[in-house]
């Protein structure tokens, strides 16, 4: 796929020749169709879409094959490419239309499209004169960045948009992003195919971490066991209370830093100075390939504690928060107070292992309290202290 940093990035005023066009107004706003040949359009600014394009994804290959071997039945066979422009400007003795674009503006849905075009263009593939694509562009002047998400949203319902790729556009995540570490922010999926150097993080088990600890919904009675079951449920509950105005988990963001550094304390420490009763277990894999590591700060890995462990014994930690000044603190410093309560947690683990299957561990809430409570005793006795 051609380099993402080759498309121009709003704001850019561009330049593109066409075949014919169409003009009409539609409640105030212009709305143009432009019939442009493939081989003559140039890229435009994908901002404003809520994902990026991917070359894996079906509806690409399909369109990169049309586009070689039956150039003439483009047209017919695609929906065409989506656009918001601040302002457009015809020049009908050239057949050239000039498109400004302010910031968040482009390419609403269609980034498939597009995408297909410029790599079977800069390619070996020959694109002929017969192969058009249709180019719709809304004159979308004096709009809020609400009404632009929306809008972009909606045109993309058709073909499965992720909920993440929306809460993403909508700005959900903006006030979580100013909050991380940039070691961690980096890795971090925010939107559907998104470049990442390094391991993927996805932000929907980000948002299910960070639920964990939300101290305003559960208790040391009843915890967040779909945050471990169907971590998917969790992140559309959060869309839907920013929806709302009233967005869950903003006590918990200032904390994001210290939560991820807590997990990956957990899956790269938890076998040091355990003993070998709980290692060899069937449910723990001793890793074969010793470049195994953390997601973020890549420390070693020497044996994968599953997930089904992992999240229960994190949300234990919501033991050692208080809250301060209308947001949270730690009692206790997280990574130092796993370590001194690590046994404790590891013995109630194994004991519960011995008569339950490993998926049970992460449905079933008297596990989840007794986990809780051994931090909760080491919190209290260390506030006595």
């Amino acid at each position: 796929m051609s380099d993402l940093k080759n498309v121009p990035r709003a704001p850019a005023t561009l330049q593109m020749s066409y075949v014919d066009y169409q003009q009409t107004s539609i409640y105030g706003v212009n709305v143009y169709t432009f019939y442009v040949r493939c081989n003559q359009y140039y890229p435009l600014p994908i901002e404003a879409n809520v994902r990026l394009p991917s070359e894996l994804a079906k509806p690409y290959i399909s369109m990169r094959e049309t586009l070689v071997k039956e150039p003439h039945m483009f047209f017919f066979k695609n929906g065409g490419i989506n656009v918001i422009a601040n302002n457009v400007k015809i020049d009908k003795s050239k057949n050239k239309v000039t498109l400004d674009f302010k910031e968040n503006y482009g390419v609403l849905n269609g980034g498939h499209t597009q995408q297909a075009i410029i790599d079977a263009r800069d390619s070996e593939d020959y694109i002929d004169d017969t192969a058009i694509v249709r180019v719709e562009v809304l004159e979308w002047r004096d709009r809020t960045d609400d009404d632009l998400a929306l809008l972009a949203a909606a045109k993309n319902l058709s073909s499965n948009v992720k909920p993440t790729s929306i809460a993403n556009k909508r700005g959900y995540f903006d006030t979580l992003k100013k909050c991380l570490d940039g070691k961690y922010e980096k890795n971090i999926e925010w939107i559907e195919n998104e470049e990442i150097d390094g391991d993927k993080f996805s932000s929907t088990k980000l948002i299910a971490l960070l639920t964990l600890f939300d101290g305003e919904n559960f208790s040391s009675r009843d915890h967040p066991l779909a945050a471990a079951n169907a971590s998917g449920s969790v992140f559309k509950s959060w869309i839907k209370s920013c929806d709302e105005g009233t967005p869950k988990l903003t006590k918990v963001f200032p904390l994001v830093n210290d939560i991820l550094d807590l997990y990956e304390h957990i899956c790269s420490t938890f076998n040091k100075n355990l003993g070998l009763g709980f290692v060899i277990r069937k449910q723990i894999k001793n890793v074969q390939d010793k470049d195994k590591h953390t997601p973020f700060t890549r420390q070693s890995i020497d044996f994968i504690l599953p997930e089904q462990v992992i999240i229960p014994i994190m949300s234990s930690f919501r033991a050692d928060l208080e809250e301060f000044d209308n947001t949270y603190r730690w009692v206790v410093e997280p990574k130092k107070l796993f370590d001194i309560v690590k046994k404790d947690l590891f013995k109630a683990v194994g004991n519960f292992l011995d008569k339950n299957d490993i998926n049970r561990m992460s449905k079933d809430p008297t596990i989840w309290e007794n986990l809780y409570m051994k931090v909760q005793l080491e919190v209290i006795n260390a506030k006595r202290s």
